[in-house]
């Protein structure tokens, strides 16, 4: 790959990383009391208001290039603010100047999970290739489960500090994702089979629903509970904690978290195996 390719990769990390810095700063010193960053037009995720030609572009290209692609800086149009209108003067100056470095230290471990999950789904790819030349045929997304059942197990993981926080992050990013590779005219081109499979599904989880919500009536158990557990069951933990979050019931996260991917876990080894053996068959 080219330098002038991996600047253009890189380029955008960095303007966003810069822009965020800014914000923060404004932000942080808009609620201190100041709103100087905001009457100027200033308090604005927008690149464009906050982009130096020089220190935003013309810097970090010299950098770049003139390192071979080894050393990359730039910054941005300081956002100006008034330490005279802080509340409480010495405050307010620390958490303004720290605003800027706490959001760069967030987006690097924000980076960083990205870069993990890339790597997770290569590391899947490399195995389920490695196994498919011995004739072994592992789909990737089993792979990836069980990486992420591993990662779960270590005792290390779960101690890191914000990794619930982190973890929930993660979560909302995986339930966006799902629901956007939802793909109607893919349905669509399978002909009769896809009314089949609608059909299917909505058998399914009607007989769900009835067996559920009855049993949760006649045991006289919370609805909400019902809801989230039936959730967790049809659509995993994802959206089940979507659900326990639009019901405002934060005690109700954790365990639609833990049914739903215990469900995941189970359901994608067993569904897999079971759809292979039906495959490969006789008859």
């Amino acid at each position: 790959m080219s330098q002038l390719v991996e600047f253009l990769l890189v380029l955008p990390v960095l303007i966003i990383s810069m822009v965020a810095h800014e914000y923060a700063h404004g932000y942080a010193a808009l609620r201190q009391g100041d709103g100087t960053a905001k009457a100027l037009g200033r308090l604005t995720m927008n690149p464009l208001k906050h982009i130096d030609p020089w220190m935003s572009v013309l810097l970090p290209a010299m950098l770049w290039f003139g390192s071979g692609g080894r050393f990359l800086f730039g910054g941005a149009k300081p956002v100006p603010v008034n330490p005279s209108n802080y509340r409480q003067y010495r405050r307010g100056d620390i958490i303004v100047s720290l605003a800027g470095i706490a959001t760069n230290l967030v987006l690097v471990v924000v980076f960083w999970m990205l870069a993990a999950g890339v790597g997770a789904l290569l590391v899947s790819n490399l195995v389920v290739d490695s196994l498919s030349e011995r004739g072994i045929r592992v789909p990737s997304i089993l792979i990836i489960t069980t990486i992420a059942l591993i990662l779960a197990q270590i005792p290390a993981v779960g101690r890191l500090k914000g990794a619930r926080l982190l973890g929930m992050f993660s979560v909302y990013v995986f339930l966006a994702v799902i629901g956007s590779q939802c793909d109607l005219w893919a349905l669509g081109r399978v002909g009769g089979l896809a009314v089949t499979m609608v059909a299917f599904v909505t058998v399914v989880v009607a007989v769900h629903g009835v067996i559920t919500f009855g049993a949760g009536a006649i045991l006289r158990v919370d609805l909400d509970v019902v809801a989230v557990a039936s959730q967790a069951n049809i659509g995993g933990g994802t959206s089940a904690l979507a659900l326990a979050r639009s019901l405002n019931r934060p005690d109700l996260v954790l365990p639609a978290i833990l049914i739903g991917s215990l469900g995941l876990a189970l359901g994608t080894y067993l569904g897999l195996f079971t759809a292979e053996y039906l495959l490969t068959a006789p008859g």
